[in-house]
């Protein structure tokens, strides 16, 4: 039975009406990016310097610089003639999964488990869960009561932001596991895909709590109407 996510996305999304006007003032930030094209709204369109794409590297996964860059184009849902309010993000890395830019991450090769990963890595759906080996240790993805969950022994780790619920076209997916961060414990690049949604959401083991697996981070995609 397919899943549905119910995700609070962390970037600000346009509703569907009439378009803005074009902002010309710098909004450099944000930590966490996908390539693509979206609303006004969904995107920094000026994201500055400083990002890492993770990418693959012949059977290798590696973060290395790259550039980002934003640019404008006309958004046949939101814009009149002549508007352009849509944001098109792109990098020099043309194969990267993610953009990243937090201080503690570095360029390299990185260590990574033997999941199927990328963008249609194995769903994550209610009475199927993914099991993942890393260094030895066994976690589990799974869900529970319209959540999902890493799970390692008796730990139970909640991944913020996913929402499975069946009967609805979507889906949650495992995109990436490994050592991101370099602090020999896993990390997390999990898809979403549904209710007129779609993107990724970060868990990094390197920024967690007491007694917890992982750390939300950050979540980008954008909304269609």
């Amino acid at each position: 039975m397919k899943s549905v996510l119910l995700l609070s996305l962390s970037a600000t999304v346009l509703a569907c009406a009439a378009a803005p006007a074009v902002s010309s003032e710098p909004d450099i930030g944000g930590t966490f990016l996908l390539a693509g094209d979206y609303h006004e709204g969904e995107a920094p369109v000026h994201p500055g310097a400083g990002w890492l794409a993770l990418a693959p590297v012949g059977k290798r996964w590696e973060l290395l610089p790259a550039k980002v860059r934003s640019t404008r184009f006309e958004d046949t849902i939101s814009d009149e003639p002549g508007q352009r309010t849509g944001v098109r993000i792109a990098s020099s890395r043309k194969n990267a999964l993610a953009l990243l830019r937090l201080p503690y991450l570095t360029p390299g090769p990185l260590e990574v488990t033997d999941n199927e990963t990328g963008e249609s890595g194995p769903l994550i759906e209610a009475g199927s869960p993914v099991d993942i080996r890393f260094k030895g240790l066994d976690f589990r993805i799974e869900t529970k009561n319209k959540r999902v969950f890493l799970v390692k022994g008796a730990q139970r780790t909640p991944l913020k932001e996913l929402r499975v619920e069946p009967g609805i076209e979507a889906s949650v997916s495992l995109q990436w596991a490994g050592d991101l961060d370099r602090d020999g414990e896993l990390d997390l690049l999990m898809g979403y895909s549904g209710n007129n949604s779609s993107g990724s959401c970060l868990f990094l083991s390197a920024q967690k709590a007491k007694g917890f697996l992982l750390k939300h981070i950050a979540c980008h995609g954008g909304i269609g109407c």
